[in-house]
């Protein structure tokens, strides 16, 4: 008699994720993400979402309930792929450093199109139309909570989803669908006592473990921020015009994470950008050299602010004609930063440039730019201003660092935090007794103190679990891959945004038994809804 052994549903779920060229999948209920939409509805409240006025509580609801994406769900499959590359080395002087999620071809259609064909191919195996809603990281999909709890990755201190195999180099995905799967469990596994990215964080972007603000990171600033970048943060970005990977470089769960298999990502075809290349840019070029790369987001007046504030920072006198020539550009915008940026190298050509151009501008903001970029040309001491956290155009010793000791531009040994005790479950914290002044939206005082910086819910790993050294998972920004635009559930910490007196009370982490977290890239990508339903096998 013949028999004919039977493979589990679950089996065949995974193993044709794999076979499409996926490189991690997991499966989760399609439950409700309560504990997840609490912290991030908080996280709005607390302002730590700002800058992104599409992120929204509505968004967060409805992205929370796989129900309300997707009558009918029963699970949700969560999938990843990775983007890692080696890296290339120094970029050279006026070259600017991208973010290697986009050094190769846009991720959303490459990723839309094999979710689209892995419904369509499960359809046909199984012998039966599936309901499905697939989505990337520009839909309301809650996607480092989904991969979280289907065992794909765990959280990261710096909000990144992070896998055993690949790290956090890797793009998220999740398929919602109608058919009856026994769920993975989450990993047990958490960063443990390192608190590396916090540190290396240039810009404090990281004040407390599992806590992200979003104005204060440099892939915000050079993504999504359609305005001016604070001049405190300025001084602080270094070479970076798209995106930034310091968090994720200095993970040591990224130390033997896997390359990608992936050739669309292999191309490296931006893995630096020629600053005075960039500035000098038409539209017409912009759209032809980026039509499918994730660089085109930032659009080419984003692109051109980031290479003038690049360029200060390198404070090579090469670059003061094409700064100057940025001074007559049509937006304003670049005029601002080119000034700011001519300030910053000096000399007696940046001095004249600056002088020729101020009588021609009309925009109030522009001139108030020249007019300070110029001030440092005096014989004087810079004059700290006492709003924008010390004068942007002196030295980082002369402004920045000194008006900010609570950001340092990089990890120094009296500057680095202790490893964090565990904190007490449900206990809360008040808002920092001490708080900065808000210089320019971003120049807020980290907490100082446990007390006054962490929250609940960051418990010891579990015994017998580890944090390998080669583990990952996250698109982008998960911004690195995640969806930056989905909450950072392990953040148990308060406001950061709201006045002194106020004290919200915040949930105690919902999620972190042994723990997980996502990219910024990246800052997370908009779209109308960015998932798409399976329609019956023609």
């Amino acid at each position: 008699m013949n028999t004919t052994e039977v493979i589990p549903l679950e089996t065949l779920v995974k193993n044709y994720a794999l076979e499409v060229g996926f490189d991690l999948v997991g499966i989760s209920s399609a439950d409700p993400f309560d504990a997840h939409k609490r912290v991030t509805l908080q996280r709005i409240r607390d302002g730590l979402m700002d800058g992104l006025p599409w992120f929204n509580p509505s968004r967060v609801e409805r992205g929370a309930d796989p129900q309300s994406l997707l009558p009918g769900a029963r699970s949700v499959i969560s999938v990843a792929l990775s983007y890692h590359l080696s890296a290339n080395g120094k970029p050279r002087n006026l070259e600017g450093r991208v973010a290697r999620y986009a050094w190769g071809d846009d991720y959303h259609k490459l990723m839309k199109k094999r979710l689209k064909l892995y419904v369509r191919g499960l359809s046909e195996r199984i012998g039966r139309h599936i309901k499905a809603r697939w989505y990337v990281d520009d839909g309301p999909m809650l996607d480092r909570a989904a991969a979280q709890r289907a065992g794909v990755g765990w959280f990261g201190k710096n909000t990144n989803v992070l896998t055993s195999t690949h790290g956090s180099w890797v793009f998220l995905g999740q398929v919602i669908t109608d058919l009856e799967l026994k769920p993975d469990p989450p990993l047990k596994k958490n960063c443990g006592s390192c608190t590396l990215c916090l540190q290396a964080c240039p810009t404090g972007a990281l004040p407390a473990p599992y806590v992200i603000d979003n104005e204060r990171c440099i892939s915000h600033q050079t993504i999504e921020n359609r305005g001016d970048i604070p001049l405190e943060i300025r001084p602080l970005m270094s070479d970076w015009v798209f995106g930034c990977d310091i968090c994720q470089d200095v993970c040591p769960v990224n130390v033997n994470a896997l390359y990608t298999r992936e050739q669309a990502f292999k191309k490296k075809r931006f893995t630096t950008l020629q600053l005075i290349e960039i500035l000098e840019m038409t539209d017409e070029e912009f759209r032809r050299r980026f039509s499918n790369s994730p660089l085109k987001r930032a659009k080419l007046v984003g692109l051109k602010r980031n290479a003038c504030v690049a360029l200060g920072n390198a404070a090579d006198p090469a670059a003061i004609p094409a700064l100057t020539r940025a001074l007559n550009e049509d937006q304003p915008l670049v005029r601002r930063h080119a000034a700011w940026a001519l300030g910053r190298i000096g000399g007696d050509e940046a001095h004249a440039s600056l002088q020729r151009a101020l009588p021609s501008q009309t925009d109030p903001t522009t001139r108030r730019e020249i007019k300070s970029a110029l001030a440092t040309f005096s014989s004087q001491p810079p004059i700290r201003h006492s709003r924008e956290g010390g004068n942007p155009y002196a030295t980082l010793s002369q402004g920045i660092t000194s008006a900010h000791p609570s950001y340092p531009t990089r990890a120094h040994p009296d500057q680095t935090p202790s490893a964090h005790p565990e904190p007490v479950e449900g206990s809360s914290v008040s808002r920092h007794s001490r708080l900065s002044p808000r210089h320019s939206r971003a120049g807020r005082n980290p907490p100082t103190t446990l007390s006054q910086g962490i929250t609940s819910a960051h418990p010891e790993p579990v015994e017998g679990s580890s944090v390998s050294r080669h583990s990952r998972l996250s698109p982008r920004h998960s911004r690195a891959g995640g969806n930056p635009s989905s909450p950072f559930p392990l953040d148990p910490h308060p406001s950061f945004r709201r006045k002194p007196e106020s004290s919200p009370s915040v949930p105690p982490h919902p999620l972190v038994p042994a723990k997980a977290g996502t990219h910024l890239l990246s800052a997370p990508a908009k779209a109308e809804d960015g998932g798409e339903t399976s329609h019956p096998p023609s």
